[in-house]
This record gives structure tokens, sequence and C-alpha cells, in this order.
């Protein structure tokens, strides 16, 4: 399966919680960022990296994670209100691509996990997990650890587990 994600699953298009993921309270975290989402998103944009980029020190693992940086209003900094889309797409960050799923570990084991406000059917989870596991989780395999594990903590509010990952 190729293609853009927007084309695949029209879920933003008609989005039952107003797109709060990416301009409101909804958003209990930044967008994880990838060293490639910064190197594209800097060459498509003409932006430097301390325009958008924000730093956290991963609360178990020591190091430095990067996320999106919002707006003061938690709007993302990519997001055009007017419109109601990504001003970048389809070059947004693989956490946004990745998004109604999302991945945390659970004991050893990495698991997909799904946002449920936006009312998926089986097909379409189906189809978006096909479309995440060979579009999007090889570029997250080196950072998995890292993405799985932050923030720290266990499912966010509005997800559910699905099924473990094969990561191999």
């Amino acid at each position: 399966m190729s293609g853009n994600k927007k084309d695949l699953f029209p879920f933003c298009n008609n989005c039952p919680v107003g797109k709060k993921c990416c301009t409101g309270d909804e958003q209990q975290f930044w967008p994880y960022l990838l060293e490639s989402d910064i190197e594209r998103i800097c060459r498509i944009t003409g932006l430097t990296k301390n325009d958008f980029v924000g730093e956290e020190k991963h609360p178990s693992m020591g190091h430095t994670v990067f996320c999106l940086r919002r707006e003061p209003n938690k709007t993302c900094l990519f997001f055009d209100c007017q419109k109601g889309e990504c001003k970048i797409e389809p070059d947004k960050p693989i956490d946004c691509r990745l998004f109604l799923l999302d991945i945390r570990k659970k004991g050893r084991e990495y698991h997909w996990i799904i946002y449920t406000l936006c009312q998926p059917n089986k097909e379409q989870i189906r189809r978006l997990i096909e479309y995440a596991q060979k579009e999007l989780l090889p570029f997250l395999m080196p950072e998995i650890e890292s993405y799985a594990t932050f923030p720290e903590r266990d499912v966010p509010p509005g997800f559910v587990y699905i099924q473990e990952i094969l990561t191999k």
C-alpha cells in the first residue's frame, strides 16, 4: 500500500472532535520529532530548527527529545486554522502522519494504540495499521524505545490498545 494517508484515511476531513489534535487542549503533548522530520521541515519551509523545535528531557532515558513547538494558544505552528489543514502536508512529522495510531511499550513489547474519538471502523483500523507498519514504522524503528515511552505514562486519554507491533 502506498500513497498519502490523507487520501487513504479521510478522518480529518470529517473530524468529529473539531481537529483538536492540532488546535487545542486535546493534544496532551507535542508531537515527537525525528531528526529526519526536522531536516525535512527545515528544507521545505526554509525555517531553522530553533523556529519550530522544542526540547524536553526523556524522564527515564535521560536524553533530549525533540518535539514540535506550538503557538501560545496550543495550536500547531503548521496548522492553518482558516483552511482547517496542515500547511506542510504531506511532509508533516512521522508522529502526525501516524495519528490516529500511536505506539506504547507494555512490558517488553510494543503495541499499536488508537485514538477512539475519531470513531474508525474495524476495516479502517486494519488499513491504518497496514499503512503504518509498512510506510512509517521503518522510520521509527531506530528510536522506537524512546518514542514508545515518551511522555512517560501508560495509555493517553482517548486511546486504547489494539495489538502488538511486529518489529522483526
